[in-house]
């Protein structure tokens, strides 16, 4: 009787073990389950982390280039800025030489005037005479 309870007690520990060992198959499978998944993300993880560093090249790629540019576009924006300056410096030396041209043509001109008004007025003298 008293070893029929002990039996009794043992069995509805057993049984209760039972389902302890049951639920904590169920467990066991979902944590499987849930470390297949994050072995999943992980693996998408790696992936992306090996995209990002890619695109990383890449942007690193697109700054050196564009880096490049600027540097180009100082360049030509100097040298655009030497050529205005020496055009300028041109022209004025141009101009410059235009205006003592035309000084000595006027002056030629001036000259030529005068030689002629001399000749006119010779030949008025002698038409006068005749």
């Amino acid at each position: 009787t008293r070893l029929n309870g002990v039996e009794i007690r043992l069995d509805g520990v057993e049984t209760r073990l039972d389902g302890v060992e049951t639920r904590l198959d169920g467990v066991e499978t979902r944590l499987n389950g849930v470390e297949t998944r994050l072995d999943g993300v992980e693996t998408r993880l790696n992936g992306v982390e090996t995209r990002l560093d890619g695109v990383e090249t890449r942007l690193n790629g697109v700054e050196t280039r564009l880096d490049g540019v600027e540097n180009e576009l100082r360049e030509v924006k100097e040298t655009l800025h030497r050529v205005e300056t020496q055009l300028v410096d041109d022209v004025q030396i141009l101009l410059r030489k235009i205006h003592e041209k035309v000084e000595e043509k006027s002056f030629e001109i001036y000259a030529l005037n005068r030689r002629l008004h001399h000749a006119e007025a010779a030949i008025e003298q002698l038409q006068s005479k005749l």
